[in-house]
């Protein structure tokens, strides 16, 4: 599929927010999921492992790809978690749009700003989605005050909720000029109705004097009353939305679900395509180079999430930068400088999956089984080539770990082994001096997470203090007289 058709999408935001049931209602409505699971009762597709099912909460991003009308669609659901942030953020690399997902509720919260000031760091535009409202003290309007207080006026609503709280069933569109009512369950085209109209036609304005002024052809036509059509106002909303200019707002109730129909179809409208935004910053030798995303290029792939399967062994999600990525082709790892064949391209879903013959540019590829490649790595047929990513929080909380009896020694070595390789955030170390093993992460929620599958795998282990080595140190000499 062309790289022009392909949408990689990052869902971020505070913890509970309703992420992992929007990836789920993204699924269900496009016909991949006859049903939709639940995130509280352990069915949520996205949520496969079974911590995240036991703890109600995404503790690591997830890659769920499908169609979309005449779109592939990539998500990448990530935890909201202040522990797991690494996670988040490593998602943005593999993406070109941001999707925050915001509580219609609770407004904007401490995670919500985290995640915006990295994608700002990054460079990636950004899209909102207000979500829960069906929910009792939901308030749009409230919402979109907290949105603009804190990232700016550039946040702009391109749609506004028809009902309030139980009353909500559907959505009035901005930028077409109708509304969409979910009364039935499914989406129906409806005339805007008259309690919103006043509020619909000034918000259309806002919207097109916003956007207008990026092209001065028909801002000078738009002074002179002349009206965008249809077609100019959606290429108008995603420049803007490609150059960060504007941050669409949009709204919904993931759990109806009501809204989540649209807004795919606005991501597929006015969302950004792999290489509309800046080239991908590299370096080789040393130096700094740029890649553009292009089918014809050599190939390039970054690893931005490595999981480890009971079955399938390591798994390795990348995305490709440039090229076209065939199944057995050798790629040469930059950091190791090790030959890669890449003999099993998959595509994933939540846990499912199904083998792929080739991925182009831009677009995510999950390999299997490769040898000694982590999160973060670049694979080309250019060893001096690597794209450098935001490198894991420094941890700040820790505790020591040995096995209760040798024969769990190796199996507790084993199992720190995959978390570490699986979480880059998570450090394993021996310290020489107290000669503990020291398990050190993100948080103490971190560790407990950690502390819970090692309990899963059945594995006997006791947690300790860190000791403190006591080292003192002989400056210089001394003489000493009787």
């Amino acid at each position: 599929m062309s790289s022009q058709s392909i949408r990689n999408v990052v869902l971020v935001g505070h913890n509970g927010n309703g992420k992992t049931t929007l990836a789920e209602a993204m699924l269900y409505r496009a016909g991949v999921l006859s049903r939709m699971g639940r995130v509280d009762d352990g069915t949520a597709h996205c949520d496969h492992d079974p911590e995240e099912k036991a703890r109600h909460q995404s503790l690591g991003a997830t890659v769920a790809s499908f169609d979309w009308r005449d779109h592939r669609v990539n998500i990448i659901d990530t935890p909201g978690y202040t522990d797991f942030v690494s996670e988040a953020v490593n998602g943005m690399h593999a993406a070109d749009l941001a999707v925050f997902v915001v509580d219609a509720v609770s407004g904007v919260q401490a995670q919500d700003q985290v995640m915006w000031r990295h994608a700002e760091r990054l460079g990636l535009p950004r899209m909102v989605f207000v979500n829960g409202l069906d929910r009792e003290r939901s308030s749009f309007e409230r919402t979109l005050d907290g949105l603009q207080s804190h990232f700016g006026s550039h946040v702009e609503a391109v749609e506004l909720p028809l009902g309030v709280e139980a009353s909500f069933h559907g959505i009035a569109d901005l930028v077409g000029d109708g509304a969409l009512d979910y009364s039935s369950g499914q989406s129906a085209a409806a005339p805007i109705p008259d309690d919103v109209a006043s509020a619909a036609s000034d918000g259309h304005i806002q919207l097109v004097e916003d956007v207008v002024e990026g092209d001065d052809e028909l801002l000078e036509q738009y002074l002179e009353g002349e009206e965008p059509t249809q077609e100019q106002l959606e290429q108008l909303i995603r420049t803007a939305v490609v150059e960060r200019n504007v941050f669409p707002v949009l709204c919904g109730s993931a759990a109806k679900p009501i809204g989540v129909d649209h807004l795919l179809d606005f991501i597929c409208r006015a969302g950004p395509a792999p290489g509309d935004t800046s080239p991908v910053a590299a370096v080789r030798g040393g130096e700094s180079v740029t890649l553009e995303i292009d089918d014809a290029g050599p190939p390039v792939v970054l690893v931005f999430k490595t999981r480890i399967d009971d079955f399938l062994g390591q798994i390795s999600f990348m995305k490709v930068l440039s090229g076209t990525i065939r199944s057995n082709e050798t790629l040469v790892d930059s950091r190791t400088g090790d030959k890669e064949r890449l003999h099993n391209l998959m595509s994933f879903t939540g846990a499912d999956h199904h083998a792929v013959d080739h991925f182009d540019a831009g677009d995510i590829v999950a390999v299997t089984k490769l040898g000694d490649v982590r999160t973060g790595d670049t694979l080309s047929n250019d060893a001096a080539l690597s794209v450098p990513i935001t490198p894991p929080p420094v941890p700040v909380y820790g505790v020591a770990v040995h096995a209760t009896a040798p024969a769990q020694e190796d199996k507790l070595a084993s199992a720190l082994r995959r978390f570490a390789t699986e979480d880059p955030s998570l450090l394993i170390r021996q310290d020489p001096t107290t000669r503990q093993t020291v398990l050190s992460g993100a948080g103490e929620a971190h560790i407990r997470v950690v502390r819970s599958r090692l309990d899963r795998m059945g594995i006997d282990f006791e947690v300790e203090n860190m000791r403190v080595a006591y080292l003192e140190t002989l400056a210089r000499p001394a003489d000493v007289e009787a």
